[in-house]
């Protein structure tokens, strides 16, 4: 549960230099997945959300990351538990808004994500 611990241990493995990033604006955060994404360090979100509300699925807390760049307001997240909350996708990765996760990572009490 310790996100700064994690965030470490993560960098350790992975030869990564994530850094939390807290007070942004949604254009803020919009160029940090993007360039987190071309120097292949995929964003990572903490996030929670409400089914049919912002979100495929309800959670009050979750992990998960950016894996990819669809248009310039569309991201693809990878997800395991995607499978768990619609089983038609099995690829753990679904399309989703930069309004929708700016607006999952604000609901988060930490209101950070990684990259």
């Amino acid at each position: 549960l310790n996100a700064t611990k994690m965030r470490q241990y993560i960098n350790s493995k992975a030869s990564a230099n994530y850094i939390e990033v807290v007070n942004y604006t949604s254009g803020a955060m919009q160029l940090c997945l993007d360039r987190g994404l071309t120097d292949g360090n995929p964003p990572i979100l903490r996030m929670t959300g409400n089914k049919g509300d912002i979100w495929p699925y309800t959670t009050q807390g979750h992990y998960l990351n950016v894996s990819g760049k669809i248009n310039a307001t569309t991201y693809q997240v990878t997800d395991p538990y995607i499978e768990y909350a619609n089983p038609s996708i099995t690829n753990g990765k679904f399309n989703v808004t930069l309004s929708q996760i700016y607006d999952v990572v604000q609901q988060h009490t930490a209101k950070s994500f990684w990259f």
